[in-house]
């Protein structure tokens, strides 16, 4: 609740099969440009995918991640079991990095 309130987004990964926190933005914006820097220091990307809860909210975090990526993004539908758990506003992507 006190999230909602301050309108914090977390940012997490899954590491080694573990839901892992990054970090927290103040607001959606500035998690999403968060998100863009942490995909720039992967290194080369060979497939980048957003899975989204809503078009606008795939739409605002794939123009945040064309600041950095310049190839196509496929985005896909978040499906109905993460939605269920995740929320409304929920947004993900999925990389595959050239190392």
């Amino acid at each position: 609740m006190l999230g909602n309130v301050l309108n914090i987004k977390p940012i997490i990964a899954l590491k080694e099969g573990e839901v892992v926190p990054i970090e927290r933005a103040r607001t959606r914006g500035k998690a999403y440009a968060r998100v863009a820097q942490i995909l720039q220091s992967l290194g080369p990307i060979e497939y980048l995918a957003i899975a989204q809860s809503s078009q606008e909210t795939g739409e605002q975090l794939a123009e945040a991640l064309r600041t950095v990526y310049s190839e196509e993004i496929a985005i896909w539908k978040l499906g109905a079991v993460l939605g269920t758990h995740t929320g409304p506003g929920t947004a993900a992507i999925s990389v595959v990095t050239a190392r």
